[in-house]
């Protein structure tokens, strides 16, 4: 607004000094500029923008993106700029034309995925200087739309166990049937008569039950807490989604814990549970709990952030007593 002030400003000096009906002219319409921008300013007022995002990816991969800027509002919007700054999403600009009462532009960008995670409203900023250029309108609005990252996915060794070499592993031994054996223990109520051993019995007095080893099943049960964040927590993610998906697909569905569980147990599903993991807010008691049941006889694999304290100590213990394999992720 200061420039064409200025230069009415100078030219009027130079129509007193020197004279000219041109100058004087130009002198009266520099002012004028500024009462029309004041009477016909940018108009943002009724734009909304919504995002639609179809796809699923990963950290660092592109995906198609549709903006779609409205205008709800009762009069014709100015052409502006849209800075979309939304979490999760490379930053984008848009030019978007002037849009008529009801009137709508839908754009269809590539944009980078730039962080593992569950994202819902994001964030845009509106910018028109139009039609002069010399008054700045800027309007914040929000962008509904879900967009869901997920972390990478690696080969795992095996299922069962978990992992091979984890940090956190307690290695132990089942009771099942199989042909090495294990030691004897007293008899329990539902244990089958065919397992008391006759001589042992006789020579101590009381029924004795002779266990034999078995191999530790693929079930795998998963608990999880959060929120983390780093390079080492995201591989930490990363290898637990991965051991997980290792279960789905070797036929033996993962029991998830901590967060809701997924809508659905497929690969989708596993993965959307695992990018809102930073959601989930310590670890419950009752999901320990219930980790701790589902697990039994077979694998636990507790995905923690390193910021968070957890006495292992019991946990280990219970996962001794139910004779059941303990992976901890912690990055």
């Amino acid at each position: 607004m200061l420039a064409p002030l200025v230069g009415a400003a100078v030219l009027y000096l130079l129509v007193r000094l020197a004279g000219g009906a041109w100058l004087a002219l130009a002198s009266d319409a520099l002012l004028v500029l500024p009462l029309v921008a004041v009477m016909l300013p940018p108009r943002l007022a009724g734009v909304t923008v919504r995002r639609d995002v179809r796809d699923r990816a990963t950290a660092g991969q592109d995906l198609d993106v549709v903006v779609v800027v409205r205008n709800d509002g009762r009069r014709t919007t100015s052409p502006c700029r849209l800075h979309d700054v939304s979490e999760g999403l490379s930053p984008v600009v848009i030019a978007v034309p002037a849009l008529p009462p009801g009137g709508e532009a839908t754009l269809s960008l590539r944009r980078t995925a730039q962080r593992r995670g569950v994202f819902g409203t994001g964030r845009a900023v509106l910018t028109s200087t139009a039609p002069l250029g010399l008054l700045r309108a800027t309007a914040e609005v929000d962008v509904p739309g879900l967009l869901i990252v997920h972390p990478e996915v690696a080969r795992v060794p095996r299922v069962a166990g978990a992992a091979s070499h984890a940090r956190g592993e307690v290695p132990i031994q089942l009771p099942g049937v199989g042909t090495e054996l294990l030691g004897l223990r007293d008899w329990r109520s539902g244990d089958s008569a065919r397992a008391v051993s006759a001589r042992a019995s006789a020579r101590h007095g009381r029924p004795l039950v002779l266990e034999r080893e078995r191999e530790v099943g693929s079930a795998l049960v998963l608990l999880a807490a959060g929120p983390g964040h780093g390079a080492a927590w995201e591989a930490a993610v990363s290898r637990a989604a991965s051991i997980s998906l290792a279960a789905l697909d070797a036929g033996t569905p993962p029991v998830l814990l901590g967060a809701a569980p997924p809508d659905r147990m497929d690969r989708t599903g596993v993965l959307d549970w695992f990018a809102g993991v930073d959601a989930v807010r310590g670890l419950d008691p009752a999901a320990v709990s219930a980790a701790l049941r589902a697990a039994t006889g077979g694998a636990l694999v507790v995905l923690v952030p390193p910021e968070l304290l957890i006495d292992r100590v019991p946990l280990r213990r219970a996962c001794e007593a139910g004779r059941t394999e303990l992976v901890v992720l912690d990055a």
